[in-house]
């Protein structure tokens, strides 16, 4: 009796093109999700600080149909030959502070003007909460005759900084400041920038400093001294001018500060309203961008 022998036969198996091509598509496809969705989350972010920037501009503009006068600026009292004394700020909208010993460390002066280095854009934090247009309280603080004295530990109120002096944005690591350029004075006093007006201004976290009239966040005694802070990269920032206004750094109601510290600015290709925004592959983050909250 032949005995068979009986042999396993093992095939080799192999993915067909049509498993590989299914095999890409898929990988292709959580590639493109990873990346899509990180588009997503950056395109929300620059919409956040588009919207954060409106509400701020609604809440003045509501503050100045109920006292017709800009928040901090407001003196609550009457301009006596043009100049008000720290005495006559009562606080009529809020008790801002310093103002229960007589109004020690602001000056509003009812000039149109939310003016940093009077203490006025921290005053107007105060009126604006005052009012239910905003959510931010502003931590008591004293104040200098000249603002708000900051350094970089206090400056912004964020979740590892609760008794930060400034509103926090959800775009990371920044927040928002108000300043005033006075009309006529904006190319001298911002870099080459022609800015006036009150502005809303979004920045980093200040390095210290104490503000005189000559260094606040939109003003230096020359070019590329103010106090702001870039926080976003050239890209975003122009994507954002793009969307809510004409696009240019330097015009128009979006302004790009042309300021950043430490090092040189490369937020915009040159000072002054002939700069662009500097190309796509500068991924420095040297841009601070001041939203204007006068009525249009």
């Amino acid at each position: 009796m032949h005995k068979k022998n009986s042999y396993k036969s093992s095939k080799k198996s192999a993915f067909s093109l049509v498993e590989l091509s299914i095999v890409l598509i898929i990988i292709g496809l959580l590639v493109g999700g990873v990346t899509g969705g990180a588009s997503l989350i950056k395109s929300a972010e620059l919409r956040g600080v588009s919207t954060e920037a409106t509400a701020w501009k609604v809440g003045v503009a509501a503050f100045v149909a109920q006292f017709d006068a800009n928040p901090g600026d407001y003196n609550g009292g009457v301009i006596a030959g043009g100049a008000l004394a720290p005495s006559a700020v009562t606080g009529v909208a809020v008790i801002r502070p310093g103002q229960i010993t007589g109004g020690t460390g602001f000056n509003p002066d009812q000039d149109g003007l939310i003016e940093y280095e009077q203490g006025e854009s921290y005053g107007a934090l105060y009126d604006l909460r005052n009012v239910g247009a905003s959510e931010f309280t502003p931590p008591a603080m004293a104040t200098t005759a000249s603002g708000i004295t900051l350094n970089a530990a206090n400056v912004i109120a964020q979740s590892g900084n609760p008794t930060g002096r400034l509103p926090a944005s959800k775009f990371k690591g920044s927040g928002w400041v108000f300043d005033a350029v006075a009309p006529g004075t904006g190319a001298a006093t911002t870099g080459g920038f022609n800015m006036s007006g009150n502005y809303i201004v979004l920045t980093g976290n200040m390095p210290a400093f104490a503000p005189t009239a000559t260094q606040t966040p939109l003003r230096g005694p020359a070019a590329n001294t103010q106090s702001a802070v870039g926080i976003m990269d050239p890209f975003d920032a122009r994507s954002i001018d793009v969307k809510t206004d004409d696009g240019i750094p330097g015009t128009g109601g979006v302004i790009a500060v042309p300021k950043t510290l430490p090092a040189a600015n490369t937020c915009v290709t040159a000072a002054g309203n002939a700069g662009a925004y500097s190309a796509p592959a500068t991924k420095n983050r040297d841009c601070a961008i001041a939203f204007s909250v006068d009525a249009s």
